[in-house]
Parts: C-alpha cells; structure tokens; sequence
C-alpha cells in the first residue's frame, strides 16, 4: 500500500519539518510541531516550504492513509495501534490496563521490523482512551 491523498492542511510549524512524521497543535499556540512521545498526533507532515528559517510552514495531511517513519524501539505488525515517538517517529502503542490515558493516531496496514526509519502505512484514526 501507499499512502493515499487525504485531507491537507498548512500550517505553521515551530521545528523544521521533516517529511513522514507525526505533528500536532502546541497547546495556547497558533502553530504545530512534532508531538512529544506519546502524546497526541493529529497528523502528518506530507510537505513542506523550504525555508532555511522560522517560520516554516508544513502540510499536514489529517485523515485517510499516510507513510510514518518508524523509530525502531520494536517491531510494528498489521492492525497495530500507532503511537507518537521521539520527534514525531512512529512506535507500537503497547496497551495497559489501568487508568493511564493512551493515546494512539492509527492503525498499521503493513508490518516493519524494529529498524528506524522504515515507513510505516497507517489508517489516521486518532484515539485518546484509558483502560487500553
């Protein structure tokens, strides 16, 4: 599979922007950046200007499939949830039981070894749930 043309958005983004990363509005902010592990994701970056300074400007792709590169720290199979990394990287989203919140922006369609940097094809369905 390959990533499929879904909603895109432009945004202003605080970091540079790195193409098949995760990123998400900066809380009390009017621009975006890469969401810090495990946190929410709402998107992914599919495009960028090219400015050599701030502020740089992204598009952000919201809903239907999109490519994450993978940050290694484990395998990843089909159907797995997919969770915030390090710098906006895609990781499994082990679940717990208990009261931790989780929060997770899809599901894998395809399997990666635990590699950085491998694109991941995800289904953008954003969760935030406890008890997962």
């Amino acid at each position: 599979m390959q990533q499929l043309t879904g909603t895109i958005i432009t945004r202003e983004f605080n970091s540079v922007p790195v193409l098949h990363r995760m990123a998400a509005p900066v809380s009390g902010q009017a621009y975006w950046d890469y969401p810090s592990a495990d946190a929410v994701a709402l998107g992914v970056i599919v495009g960028f200007d090219q400015n050599s300074a701030a502020p740089y400007m992204a598009q952000i792709q919201i809903n239907s499939v999109v490519q994450i590169e993978s940050d290694g720290s484990g395998a990843i199979a089909a159907g797995d949830p997919i969770a915030a990394a390090a710098s906006g990287k895609a990781k499994k989203r082990a679940k717990a039981d208990g009261t931790t919140t989780r929060n997770w922006i899809g599901y894998a369609h395809n399997a990666a070894a635990a590699t950085a940097g491998l694109l991941v094809d995800v289904q953008i369905a954003v969760h935030s749930a406890s008890n997962t």
